[in-house]
C-alpha cells in the first residue's frame, strides 16, 4: 500500500496534479519512515511536503523536506536534493525570507549543476534573480535573469520567457 501511495503521489506531481490530501502521503511516509530505504523515504517526504505546501502548512512543509534532506544523506540523488531545496526556495520567498529562498536556491543549483540538468539549472538562476530582486540586488538579479533567458531562448522555453 506504501508504494501504491508514493507512486500515485508522484504520478499526480509529475502531472501536474498535486495531491490535496495529505492522508496519502502520510501512507507512505509512515512506512518509509521506518525502513531503510533511503530514497523511497526521501522521495515520501517530499511529496508529504508538496501536500502540505499546497495545504499552506508551510512550516510543516519545510520539517518534511528536512526529513527528506537526512534520507538523502544515506542515498544521494542531486535531482530530488535540488528540487526540494527549490521548493523550499519556493515557499521562503512566498514568506517574505528572501535571503533564505536565495541560499535555498544556491544550494537546489549546486545539485542540478552536479546532475548536468541544464533546464533545472536555468530555471533555478531565475528563481535567484527573483529572489535578488526582491532584496534589491538588482545588478546581481539582471545577470541572473539574463543567463536565464538566454538559455530560455536557446532552447525555446516560453516558460520563462512570459513568467
Amino acid at each position: 500500500m506504501a508504494r501504491y501511495a508514493l507512486l500515485y503521489s508522484e504520478v499526480c506531481y509529475y502531472n501536474r496534479q498535486l495531491v490535496s490530501s495529505h492522508s496519502l502521503t502520510r501512507i507512505a511516509v509512515a512506512y518509509y519512515d521506518k525502513s531503510n530505504q533511503h530514497n523511497e523515504r526521501a522521495r515520501a517526504f517530499f511529496q508529504h511536503g508538496m501536500t502540505l505546501q499546497l495545504a499552506g502548512a508551510n512550516p510543516e512543509a519545510i520539517l518534511a523536506f528536512s526529513q527528506a534532506h537526512k534520507s538523502l544523506e544515506k542515498h544521494k540523488d542531486n535531482r530530488l536534493e535540488g528540487v526540494v531545496y527549490r521548493t523550499e526556495g519556493d515557499i521562503y520567498r512566498a514568506s517574505y525570507l528572501y535571503r533564505n529562498s536565495y541560499n535555498a536556491y544556491v544550494e537546489a543549483l549546486q545539485c542540478f549543476e552536479r546532475e548536468n540538468l541544464p533546464y533545472h539549472t536555468h530555471y533555478t538562476l531565475y528563481n535567484m534573480g527573483q529572489a535578488t530582486m526582491k532584496m534589491r540586488q538588482t545588478d546581481l538579479a539582471e545577470g541572473l535573469f539574463i543567463e536565464a533567458r538566454d538559455y530560455a531562448i536557446e532552447v525555446g522555453n516560453k516558460d520563462v520567457l512570459c513568467a
